[in-house]
């Protein structure tokens, strides 16, 4: 969830940075978080509408110790500019899909992955794609891969849920941002 906030955000040291220091220390490289309503009683308290997100169940698997978080950074210094970079290699994107497909595994039939990136724009998620097409027809050809971009994940996340039914791998900044 959200850490950190304006009562916090002063100082040398902000909570966020903490927290992103332990999730690399610790290795803790994926994040599940599960979208469903266990029971109908749930459904009515959505801020959805019921029909839309009845039925919804799927798992979002975030990325949580590479990417832009982790990249080099440039904070303003009186010249106007900050910068961020992302990085992905082909072992951390490989490690993220792995953990989606099983999970998909854990089901029969296997549940779809639906792996969310930026492969028109972003140079980080055309090897995202590349890799997680490679890993899914060698590793898990038995599970069926979509490939959704971030913005239209987002609107179809709140227009139509149940699409992403399944499993859904994404980024360490796409993950934060729709789940």
């Amino acid at each position: 969830g959200a850490v950190g906030g304006p009562k916090w955000g002063v100082g040398s040291v902000r909570p966020e940075q903490g927290l992103l220091q332990l999730r690399k220390e610790l290795g803790l490289y994926a994040n599940l978080r599960p979208c469903s309503f266990p029971s109908e009683s749930l459904v009515d308290l959505s801020p959805l509408k019921a029909d839309l997100v009845r039925g919804a169940d799927f798992t979002v698997v975030r990325e949580l110790v590479g990417g832009i978080y982790f990249g080099e950074r440039q904070e303003e210094s009186g010249d106007g500019v900050a910068w961020d970079t992302e990085s992905y290699s082909i072992p951390e994107i490989e490690r993220i899909g792995r953990m989606a497909g099983y999970l998909a595994l854990q089901h029969d039939p296997p549940l779809a992955v639906h792996s969310v990136d930026k492969a028109n724009v972003l140079a980080s998620s055309r090897l995202w794609r590349k890799t997680m097409d490679a890993l899914f027809s060698k590793e898990f050809p038995q599970v069926t891969l979509h490939h959704q971009l971030v913005d239209s994940a987002a609107m179809l996340l709140v227009k139509s849920p149940r699409v992403f039914n399944g499993i859904v791998v994404t980024s360490n900044m796409f993950g934060d941002i729709i789940s």
